[in-house]
């Protein structure tokens, strides 16, 4: 599977706000689609249904279809970071380097929020794990 770096995203590219919509929606949908188990009644964890999926999760699939939800949000801030990685190089080569704490800012809040939801991701597999012991 082919990566994309923040070599490849050009800035002034007239397709990169499209390329950011879709690179997140997409992880987004597969993770989300590999993670429902014919669960007809429950359906895939949605932004909308999240807080209801949590309270209501008791057995390892439930919590694994969480834990591949907050993994697709973690893998969708590494676009995030790229584009602001991006920006703050735009920045530099037009000599705007008064940006570079701003965007180094950003960068750095992304990346905590990332490794959050990695986090939450790890200890939703350990439920996943404790809950398939019970059953």
């Amino acid at each position: 599977m082919d990566t994309i770096t923040k070599t490849d995203v050009s800035v002034g590219d007239e397709n990169r706000s499209l390329l950011w919509f879709i690179l997140p929606a997409m992880a987004i949908v597969v993770i989300a689609g590999l993670t429902w188990r014919g669960e007809a009644d429950l359906g895939p964890v949605t932004a909308r249904n999240l807080n209801e999926r949590i309270a209501g999760a008791k057995t390892a699939s439930d919590h694994e279809a969480l834990a591949a939800y907050v993994r697709a949000q973690a893998a969708s801030m590494d676009a995030k970071v790229m584009l602001h990685e991006a920006m703050k190089e735009a920045y530099d080569s037009v000599g705007r380097r008064t940006m570079d704490a701003p965007c180094d800012s950003l960068i750095r809040a992304e990346q905590q929020v990332q490794q959050a939801f990695a986090d939450l991701a790890e200890e939703q597999e350990k439920l996943a794990q404790a809950a398939a012991v019970r059953h």
